[in-house]
Order: C-alpha cells, then sequence, then structure tokens
C-alpha cells in the first residue's frame, strides 16, 4: 500500500487536532444540558428528550476517550499518523486525564466531609473533565510538537 504523502499526513494530523478542540468545546456546551436532563430523570420527571440528551453527553464523552486512545484511526492506512512522538503525546495526555479526574473525585471526597453534596449531580461535571482534560492535552502536545 503506497505511503501517503507528507502533506496529507499532516493534514490529516491537523484535522484531528481541531476535530478534538471543537469536540472538547461541544461537550462543555452540553454539560448544562446534560445536568438539567439528569436532575429531571433522577426526580422521576424525565422525558424521552431527557434521556436522549444525557445518553449523548455519555456518548460524546466516550468517542472523545476512544479518539484519544486510538488517536481516531481505526486502520493503519498511515503510519506517520501513529509514531513514536503521537504515542508519546497520548500518553501523557492520558496521564494529565488522569491526574485531573483524580484531583476532582477528590476536591468533591473532601467538599462532601464538610457540606452535603449530591454526587449525582456531580457525575457530570466530573466525566466532562475525564473525557475533555486528555482530549485538550493531546491536541495542545500534537500543536506544540508541530512547531
Amino acid at each position: 500500500m503506497p505511503q501517503p504523502s507528507p502533506d496529507v499526513t499532516e493534514r490529516r494530523m491537523k484535522r484531528r487536532r481541531r476535530s478534538l478542540s471543537v469536540a472538547a468545546i461541544v461537550m462543555m456546551t452540553a454539560l448544562l444540558g446534560a445536568h438539567v436532563s439528569m436532575d429531571r430523570i433522577a426526580a422521576h420527571q424525565g422525558r424521552a428528550v431527557d434521556m436522549v440528551r444525557a445518553g449523548a453527553f455519555v456518548a460524546l464523552a466516550l468517542v472523545l476517550m476512544i479518539v484519544v486512545l486510538t488517536g481516531g484511526r481505526w486502520s493503519a492506512s498511515d503510519p506517520a499518523t501513529n509514531d513514536e512522538l503521537v504515542r508519546l503525546n497520548r500518553a501523557r495526555a492520558l496521564r494529565v486525564g488522569y491526574i485531573v479526574l483524580m484531583l476532582a473525585v477528590i476536591a468533591t471526597y473532601a467538599a462532601m466531609l464538610v457540606v452535603p453534596v449530591d454526587f449525582a449531580a456531580i457525575v457530570p461535571a466530573l466525566v466532562l473533565l475525564g473525557a475533555v482534560a486528555p482530549a485538550v492535552s493531546f491536541s495542545y502536545l500534537e500543536r506544540r510538537g508541530e512547531d
């Protein structure tokens, strides 16, 4: 199979970075809708649209996680988009995501010791942090590696 030109590879990598950034922004804007939907569902007043909205939020988090884990490529069509630097950036981004999520969970736990905190109300924000932090970090590391 012929190797793509460096220009094609560069366009694919830029598209991946832009897509991760846009998906992170979309997920951050969807947090409010997911939070409202989760509140309605928890109060047994949820409609079908609330379930779809909450499910879409979870699906977007899963997609972001899969893209960061795999680089967005499920085939080996261009090895240059999955070279050593990309794998190193992916590992660093996952480490950042783990640290951010653990700090958020620890902060939530500490807050629960002082004030009553409804953990179910915090879960969408934790999902957001766990998905967006590695995606933004990976996008940033890929951009920095280009310069």
